[in-house]
C-alpha cells in the first residue's frame, strides 16, 4: 500500500514558466517534522486500534461495536479497525464529544473504489438534529461537514472533486476537519493540504451553524446512526482524533507526518507560489496574493519601491516618468512552519503616457478569419438572417415612444411586439451588436456594405429618438426607450424587466462604437453615453434606489463600468454602481453557494459586471486613482466573487453539456439529476433545462475570468461549453436556435422561427454565432496564446506574424499549425505560441518542423515555445471516451469524447411536437415511451472501463446525411448495444439522449429510481396545473399573470411572490382546471413563518376564502393548504369566457382542438398584512392520494394462473410445466403511480417481471405486494408456483409364435394423470392407440414371417397436460424369435 500526497515534486515546479513574465523559485531548508499541537490539551477522543478499541484521551470513552463484529487489519502504523461495509463503532453519548470548536483528523483506506454514501462520523440524530456528521457523500462530493441543527437542511461545507482522486482505492488518505464555532469557517486538509470547499448551505434563520452542548444523541463512526441504520463505510480506519479546538496549519502538518515522515509542507507552500499569477506589465496598482491557494501564507518584497511599493496585499505602482523599470517581486510562502519557499516575478512598468495591460488581449475579430465548415455554415446562417431583418421595423415602437412617425406600417411581433407581453428592445439590442460582430468579421464587401447599411440605420435611428425625446423633454434627456418611463423600474402593462431589454441596447450600442466605421461609432458611443448619464439621474432620484435591483436588469453594471472606461465619465460609474448587487457579491466572495431559487440568466451578468468593475479599474492607473482608499481595499472582493461564483457554477449546476438550470432558475446543489428528470411534461418542466442565454453569458465571464488569471480550466469549459451548448443550440440547415436543450431522454430540439418569436436565446444566438472566434486566440507582449483548435487563420500586428490552423480535433488528433509572418514584416524576436494542452488529450506530442518537442516544460496547462517565420507544428491530440457522472446519480451518466459530449437517436416520431409555455417559447412534447435505460452487470467497473465500453466505429452518416463520428456501447443488454451514438451539437431533427440511466437490475440505485419516478407520476395524475417557479417572467407570464404593488423573492432557496400592506395589493394567475371531473381543488403552499398574515382568495372574481397563513406545522416549514373549487364556479367558465390565452391573445387549444378552461386565482390585500407569501399555486383533481392497494391485474406467462385473477382474492396457484426454470410475471398497481414489490424487490411494473421457478418438486412461494397511489397502503398476494404432473409413459416388446408366424406384442403404461395418444413404430408398420390415465394397453403387429431379427419398438406419446399438449418419446427392444 502507498501514501498519496498532493503536491508536486520540487523538480517539476522548477520549469514552471510564469504567464506573463519571468519568474525563478528557490527553496530553504526544509523544515523539522514533528511538533507539538496547540489543540492538544482539548483531545476528548483518541483511538489507535491497535489490536482494540480503546480510547486513550482523557475522556477515555467507552468504545464498543455498535453493529457487526470488530477485525483489524494492518494499519498505517500497527493494526486498524477495517469497516466491512456492515460495521458501526458506538462512541457512546457524551456531550464532548460534540464540542463547540471542532477537529478531527484520520487516515483512511478504502477497501474498494468508493460508492454510494459512506459516513466517517456520525453526531446526530436525525440529518437535521443538532450535533455534527462527516461523510462522503458521492463520486463528486469526497467530503462534506455538516454542523448544528436546522428545519431543513442544517449548515454543510463540503470538497467537490473526484472521489476516485481523493480517496483512492488501496492507498492510505490523511484528513483532517476542523470547524471555528465563532466564525462559522470550515476547513479541510488532504494529505495536509487544505482543500478549496464550498458552503453548500449557509447558515441563516433557520441553520445556526452552531454545535450545541447535548447528551443524548448516539455518537457512532462508520454508518449514519441507529436512526437511519446505512451509509456504510468499507475501509481501514486508523488513528482517529477528535478535538475541541480548531487545528492550524501547523497542526495539520504535524498529525500528517506522524503518519507520513516524508511530507514537506514546503511543497505546499512550492505549489501556492507556482499557481500565482502576477501581471507581467503594469499600470495601476494591483493585488498581491496574501495567501495560497492551499493556505501557505505570503509576504512580498520589492526591488524597487520607488516604482512599486508592497502595501499588504497591494502592488502600489508609480509611473516613471521617462522610461519603463523592470521590477522585481519577490514573493515568501511558509506553510504550517515549513521552510520558506521564494519566487521571483518581473514586471515591466510604462511611463507616463504609455497604456500597457496587465491582462490577456483580445485577439479582436477583425483579426481572424475562421476557414472549418461547420463554423463558417453557422456564421453564414446567421448573417444571412441578419440581413433579411429590418432594422426601420425594430425602431417602430421607439419612433412611437419619442413622439416620432415610425417608417414602417408596423413593427416586429413576438418579443418585439409593442402591447401584451412582451420584452420589446432586447432583441434589437442583441441586433445590433451581431451586426457590428458581422461587420467587423466579414470579408466580402458586398455582404460587409449590407450589414454597415443596416447598423447604419439602427444607430442613426437611436440617435433620431433620443434626440427628439430630449428636445420634448429636457428633464430626462438622454432616455432612449421602447416604452415610457413609467415602465420603470418594474415593467408595466405587460412589459417585462425594462432594465434588462434596455440592457441589449446599450450593449448593442457599445459594440457599434467598438467595430463600426469612426462616424457610426461616435453617434453610438453619444447615445450611449446620453443613455448612461440619463441612468445615472433616474437612480438617484428614487427615493429607494435599491429598487432598481428587484426587477431583473441583465448586465447594466458591466455595459455601465464598459462605457466608463470610454468616457471616463463620474456619471457611467455612479451609474453602474447603483445595479452593483455588493451583499451578494460579498457572499459568493465567502464561499457561500447562495444561488438556489436565483434566476440563472439574471445572476450571471452581475458577477460579469462585479468583474468589470475590477477589470476597469486595475487596469488604468487614471480611473484607479480617483476610488477612494475603501473602494481599493475592496475591489479584489468583486473578482473574488466573480471567480467563486464561476466555480460554484460549473461544480454544483452544470450538466455534461456545461450548461445549468431548470425552469431558467439555479436549484439546490445536489439537484441536477431531479430537475432534469422530475417528470412535469408541462410549462416549464423537465424540459426546461440548459438555458442558451446562460451559456451564452457563462462563456462572457470564462472568457473575462481567463483574460485576469490565464488558468486553463476556463479555456478547457470554454471549449466544451461552446461546443456542446452553443454550436448544439443551432439548426445547421434555418440557423435558428433552441430556447432549452432537455437533458432528459425522448425529447427533440425545438429551434425558434424567424419573425414571432424572437427570444432571448434567440438574441444571444445571433450574437454567438457572429463572434465564434472570441476565444480562440489571445495576446501578450509575448506572443499568441493558442485555446481552441479549429482550422482558422490568425494575424497578430503586434508580433507581426500569421498563425494558420488547420484541425478537426477530436474527429482527426492531428492539429497542424503554420507559422508565417504578416505581408511587409518580420515576426517579432522573441514571439512565442503558448499552446493549450486540453484536460482531455490522452499523450499529447508535438513536432516542429518535422522534430519532436518535449512536453515535459507545460506549465499550468499550456506549452511556450519560441516560433519563427516558417515553422510548421504537428500538434497530436489523441482523445478517449470518457464518463460525466458528477450529478446526484452517479448512475445518470454522459459520454464525451475529448471535449465533445455523445449523444443518441431514439427516434424521429412526430419529433416536431411541441406546445406553448413562458411568454411564446415553444417546448419540446415529450415521448415517455422512450427511455435511457442501460443494463449493467456493475455500474461502477463499466463506468470505469467506459474507454474500452464506449467504442468507436468507422465515420458515417447521421439521420441528416451528415457524416459524423459514431461510437457504440458494449457489455451492456442488447437493446443498448444496438445504439448508435454520435456528436451531440450536430444531432437534431430527432428524439435524442444525452444522458444514459446505467441500471443494475434490482439494486437500490435501480428501485430508487422506479421510485422516484412513481413519485413524479401520482403528481402528474392527480395535478391539473401548477406555478412553482416565481420570476416576474416567463413561468408566471404562462400563467397570464398580473399584479398591483407585489414583487418576487427567494427565501431559504424558495422562490415566492407576495403583496404590499395595501387593499390594492394583488397578484393573479391563470390556472387550468376541468371541469367534467368530478372535483378540483385550490392548492396554495404557504410558509409557516408567515404565520397570521391575512389576506382574501378568489376564483373569477367570486370570495374563496378569508386567508390565515399559519404556523400549526411549525413556524419553520412549508405546507400546502387545499380548498375544493365551488362548482358554481366550473360551471360558469363558458359564460365568461374563462379560457387559456397566448400572449397574443389567441385561445390555446389541447390535443383534441378543444379550449382550455382556467379560473383567474386572485390573492387580494385587505390592508392589514402583505399578502402571502405563496410559494406555490396548484389545481388537483383530489386533496389526498388515493388508497386503493388492490392489483388491478395480474398475468402470467409460462404458467397457469388458478383461480382467475380477482382484485379481492389474495392467494393463488401457478401450474408450470415440469421442466420449467423461470415464469413472466405482469403486475399491475391500481394505478400506475402505484407501487409493486415482488419479494420485496420494487419492479418495474410497465415490464414484465422473471420470477425463477425453484428446482425439484418443492414449491416456490411468490409474494407480490401492491401499494396504493400513497405508498402506504398496501395489500399482499401470495403465489404458490407448482410444477404439473409430466407425461410417464414407457413400454415393452415381446414376441409371440402362432400358426408358425411371430406376432410383435407392443404393451404401453401410461402413468400419467391424462390420457395419451400413443403411436407405434416399427419395421412391420405404425400402428396407433389411446391409453387411458393410469392404464395399460397393447397393440400386436402380424410379421407374416416365421423368424425376425431382434429390433426395436419406437413410441410416440401425446397427451393434454395443465392445458397444454405434451409429447414424449421412448424405445422397447424385443429379441430375434423363430417360430417352428
Amino acid at each position: 500500500m502507498s501514501v498519496r500526497r498532493d503536491v508536486r515534486s520540487a523538480a517539476a515546479l522548477t520549469v514552471a514558466v510564469l504567464i506573463g513574465g519571468s519568474a525563478a523559485l528557490s527553496i530553504a531548508p526544509a523544515a523539522s517534522a514533528e511538533a507539538g499541537l496547540s489543540v492538544e490539551s482539548g483531545k476528548v477522543l483518541e483511538l489507535g486500534f491497535d489490536g482494540s478499541l480503546a480510547d486513550t484521551s482523557s475522556l477515555a470513552a467507552a468504545v464498543t461495536v455498535q453493529k457487526g463484529a470488530a477485525a483489524y487489519a494492518p494499519g498505517l502504523r500497527g493494526r486498524a479497525f477495517s469497516f466491512d461495509g456492515a460495521t458501526a463503532l458506538r462512541l457512546g453519548t457524551d456531550a464532548r464529544l460534540q464540542p463547540e470548536d471542532l477537529t478531527v483528523s484520520f487516515w483512511y483506506n478504502p477497501s474498494v473504489a468508493m460508492t454510494g454514501e459512506q459516513v466517517f462520523a456520525w453526531s446526530k440524530t436525525v440529518y437535521n438534529s443538532d450535533g455534527w456528521y462527516l461523510t462522503s457523500e458521492n463520486d463528486s462530493t469526497p467530503l462534506a461537514l455538516s454542523i448544528g441543527p436546522s428545519t431543513g437542511q442544517p449548515y454543510k461545507v463540503a470538497v467537490a472533486g473526484s472521489r476516485s482522486s481523493f480517496f483512492p482505492a488501496g492507498t492510505w488518505t490523511h484528513v483532517v476537519a476542523s470547524y471555528d464555532h465563532a466564525t462559522k469557517e470550515v476547513q479541510f486538509y488532504r494529505n495536509g493540504v487544505r482543500q478549496l470547499s464550498t458552503v453548500k448551505y449557509a447558515v441563516s434563520e433557520t441553520a445556526s451553524g452552531v454545535l450545541g452542548s447535548e447528551g443524548t444523541s448516539v455518537k457512532t463512526l462508520g454508518y449514519n446512526g441507529p436512526q437511519y441504520n446505512g451509509s456504510h463505510l468499507k475501509g481501514l480506519l486508523d488513528d482517529y482524533a477528535l478535538f475541541d479546538g480548531v487545528a492550524t496549519i501547523d497542526d495539520v502538518v504535524t498529525l500528517t507526518q506522524r503518519g507520513d515522515a516524508g511530507f514537506d509542507p514546503s511543497t505546499v507552500a512550492q505549489s501556492d507560489l507556482a499557481a500565482i499569477a502576477v501581471p507581467g506589465a503594469a499600470a495601476a496598482d494591483f493585488a498581491l496574493a496574501t495567501e495560497g491557494g492551499s493556505g501557505s501564507a505570503i509576504s512580498w518584497a520589492s526591488s524597487n519601491s520607488g516604482v512599486i511599493a508592497v502595501d499588504g496585499g497591494i502592488a502600489r505602482v508609480t509611473l516613471p516618468t521617462d522610461s519603463a523599470r523592470t521590477v522585481t517581486l519577490t514573493a515568501s510562502a511558509r506553510y504550517g512552519g515549513s521552510s520558506v519557499v521564494t519566487r521571483d516575478f518581473t514586471v515591466t512598468v510604462a511611463p507616463e503616457g504609455e497604456s500597457a495591460s496587465q491582462y490577456l488581449g483580445d485577439a479582436g475579430l477583425e483579426n481572424l478569419a475562421i476557414t472549418d465548415d461547420y463554423l463558417v455554415n453557422a456564421n453564414g446562417k446567421t448573417i444571412d438572417y441578419l440581413l433579411s431583418l429590418d432594422p426601420e421595423k425594430f425602431l417602430y415602437s421607439w419612433y412611437t415612444q419619442a413622439g416620432l412617425t415610425p417608417t414602417t406600417s408596423s413593427g416586429y411581433g413576438g418579443w418585439e411586439r409593442s402591447s401584451g407581453t412582451r420584452f420589446t428592445g432586447h432583441f434589437f439590442g442583441h441586433y445590433i451588436s451581431a451586426l457590428s460582430q458581422a461587420y467587423a468579421t466579414t470579408t466580402d464587401s458586398g455582404i460587409k456594405a449590407q450589414l454597415l447599411a443596416k447598423l447604419t440605420s439602427a444607430v442613426e435611428g437611436l440617435k433620431k429618438v433620443q434626440d427628439a425625446w430630449a428636445a420634448a423633454h429636457p428633464a430626462s434627456a438622454g432616455y432612449i426607450a421602447p416604452f415610457p418611463l413609467s415602465a420603470l423600474p418594474s415593467g408595466a402593462d405587460g412589459l417585462l424587466v425594462p432594465f434588462y431589454n434596455l440592457h441589449k441596447v446599450l450593449a448593442g450600442l457599445l459594440d457599434a462604437h467598438q467595430y463600426a466605421p469612426a462616424d457610426v461609432a461616435a453617434d453610438a458611443l453619444s447615445v450611449a453615453s446620453g443613455f448612461g448619464t440619463w441612468v445615472k439621474n433616474y437612480a438617484g432620484s428614487l427615493a429607494n434606489p435599491a429598487s432598481i435591483l428587484n426587477t431583473e436588469y441583465g448586465g447594466m453594471n458591466e455595459a455601465l463600468y464598459e462605457l466608463y472606461a470610454i468616457t471616463k465619465s463620474p456619471d457611467h460609474k455612479r451609474a453602474a454602481e447603483y445595479f452593483d448587487e455588493v451583499a451578494l457579491f460579498q457572499r459568493l466572495a465567502n464561499g457561500q453557494d447562495v444561488l438556489n431559487g436565483l434566476h440563472a440568466n439574471t445572476t450571471i451578468p452581475k458577477l460579469i459586471g462585479a468583474l468589470k468593475r475590477y477589470t476597469v479599474f486595475m487596469d488604468d492607473p487614471a480611473l484607479y486613482a480617483t476610488l477612494s482608499d475603501a473602494e481599493k481595499t475592496a475591489l479584489p472582493m468583486y473578482l473574488t466573487a466573480a471567480q467563486r461564483f464561476w466555480q460554484m457554477v460549473v461544480d454544483d449546476h452544470t450538466y455534461a453539456n456545461g450548461a445549468n438550470s431548470q425552469s431558467e432558475h439555479f436549484h439546490d446543489v445536489d439537484t441536477l439529476y431531479a430537475f432534469a428528470t422530475n417528470g412535469v411534461t408541462t410549462g416549464y418542466g423537465e424540459n426546461s433545462t440548459a438555458e442558451g442565454c446562460n451559456e451564452y453569458n457563462m462563456l462572457k465571464l470564462t472568457h473575462a475570468l481567463f483574460a485576469v488569471d490565464h488558468q486553463v480550466k476556463y479555456a478547457d469549459y470554454y471549449e466544451s461549453t461552446f461546443i456542446n451548448t452553443i454550436l448544439a443550440s443551432q439548426n445547421p440547415e434555418t440557423g435558428m436556435v433552441t430556447y432549452f436543450q432537455p437533458q432528459a431522454a425522448g425529447y427533440a430540439k425545438v429551434f425558434g422561427t424567424p419573425l414571432d418569436q424572437f427570444w432571448c436565446d434567440h438574441g444571444t444566438g445571433i450574437e454567438s454565432f457572429t463572434k465564434l472566434g472570441d476565444s480562440m486566440y489571445f495576446t501578450d507582449a509575448d506572443g499568441v496564446w493558442v485555446n481552441q483548435f479549429y482550422s482558422s487563420v490568425y494575424r497578430d500586428q503586434a508580433h507581426g506574424v500569421q498563425i494558420t490552423q488547420n484541425a478537426n480535433v477530436p474527429a482527426d488528433p492531428t492539429v497542424r499549425i503554420s507559422v508565417a509572418a504578416l505581408d511587409g514584416a518580420a515576426v517579432a524576436e522573441g514571439t512565442v505560441l503558448r499552446l493549450r494542452v486540453p484536460s482531455w488529450a490522452v499523450a499529447p506530442s508535438l513536432t516542429r518542423n518535422g522534430e519532436p518537442v518535449d512536453l515535459g516544460a507545460v506549465s499550468n496547462g499550456y506549452l511556450t515555445l519560441e516560433v519563427a517565420a516558417g515553422d510548421e507544428l504537428v500538434y497530436t491530440l489523441p482523445a478517449q471516451v470518457t464518463v460525466s457522472d458528477g450529478t446526484e446519480n452517479p448512475n445518470w451518466v454522459a459520454f464525451t469524447y475529448g471535449p465533445v459530449l455523445l449523444a443518441t437517436e431514439l427516434s424521429r416520431a412526430n419529433v416536431d411536437a411541441s406546445y406553448t409555455a413562458g411568454v411564446l417559447v415553444q417546448m419540446s412534447t415529450a415521448d415517455k415511451s422512450l427511455n435511457s435505460n442501460v443494463v449493467v452487470a456493475d455500474a461502477q467497473a463499466w463506468k470505469a472501463d467506459a474507454a474500452n465500453n464506449v467504442v468507436r466505429l468507422d465515420d458515417a452518416p447521421n439521420g441528416n446525411g451528415r457524416t459524423t463520428m459514431r461510437f457504440a456501447l458494449q457489455g451492456v443488454d442488447p437493446a443498448s448495444a444496438a445504439l448508435v451514438f454520435e456528436p451531440y451539437y450536430s444531432l437534431y431533427g430527432a428524439r435524442y439522449a444525452t444522458y444514459m440511466t446505467l441500471v443494475q437490475p434490482d439494486s437500490a440505485e435501480a428501485q430508487a429510481m422506479i421510485l422516484t419516478q412513481k413519485q413524479q407520476l401520482r403528481v402528474d395524475e392527480t395535478t391539473i396545473d401548477s406555478l412553482t417557479s416565481f420570476d416576474n417572467n416567463n413561468s408566471e407570464a404562462d400563467k397570464n399573470y398580473r399584479y398591483n404593488k407585489s414583487s418576487v423573492g427567494v427565501f431559504n432557496g424558495q422562490g415566492y411572490r407576495d403583496g404590499q400592506r395595501a387593499t390594492d395589493a394583488y397578484f393573479q394567475y391563470d390556472m387550468i382546471v376541468d371541469p367534467q371531473a368530478p372535483a378540483n381543488y385550490l392548492g396554495v403552499r404557504y410558509y409557516g413563518g408567515d404565520n397570521g398574515r391575512t389576506f382574501d382568495v378568489y376564483l373569477n372574481d367570486v370570495l374563496l376564502g378569508h386567508e390565515q397563513i399559519t404556523n400549526a406545522k411549525g413556524a419553520t416549514t412549508w405546507y400546502i393548504q387545499y380548498d375544493r373549487i365551488p362548482q358554481a364556479v366550473l360551471d360558469g367558465i363558458a359564460a365568461r369566457d374563462s379560457y387559456k390565452r397566448d400572449q397574443n391573445g389567441q385561445y390555446v387549444l389541447d390535443a383534441n382542438g378543444q379550449k382550455i378552461p382556467v379560473v383567474t386565482v386572485r390573492f387580494q390585500g385587505n390592508g392589514s398584512s402583505f399578502v402571502g407569501g405563496v410559494y406555490g399555486v396548484y389545481t388537483s383533481l383530489s386533496d389526498h392520494y388515493a388508497t386503493d392497494a388492490a392489483l388491478r391485474a395480474l398475468e402470467v406467462d409460462g404458467g397457469t394462473l388458478s383461480p382467475a385473477f380477482d382484485g379481492g382474492t389474495t392467494a393463488y396457484t401457478i401450474t408450470v410445466p415440469a421442466d420449467a426454470a423461470s415464469i413472466s410475471l405482469d403486475a399491475d398497481p391500481a394505478v400506475p403511480s402505484g407501487l409493486v414489490y415482488v419479494d420485496g424487490i420494487l419492479i418495474d411494473d410497465t415490464a414484465s417481471r422473471t420470477v425463477p421457478v425453484k428446482a425439484g418438486d418443492a414449491p416456490t412461494v411468490v409474494t407480490v405486494t401492491s401499494y396504493a397511489q400513497d405508498h402506504s397502503t398496501n395489500e399482499a398476494y401470495t403465489l404458490t408456483i407448482v410444477r404439473e404432473s409430466g407425461l410417464d409413459v414407457s413400454a415393452t416388446a415381446s414376441v409371440r409364435c402362432a400358426a408358425g408366424k411371430a406376432t410383435l406384442v407392443t404393451t404401453v403404461r401410461n402413468g400419467s394423470d391424462a390420457a395419451a395418444a400413443v403411436t407405434v413404430t416399427t419395421a412391420f408398420g405404425t400402428a396407433h392407440l389411446t391409453v387411458d390415465a393410469g392404464r395399460t394397453a397393447s397393440k400386436s403387429q402380424a410379421t407374416r414371417q416365421a423368424a425376425i431379427s431382434a429390433g426395436e419398438v419406437s413410441i410416440t406419446a401425446t397427451a393434454e397436460i395443465g392445458g397444454r399438449s405434451v409429447t414424449m418419446q421412448t424405445t422397447a427392444a424385443y429379441p430375434a424369435t423363430t417360430c417352428r
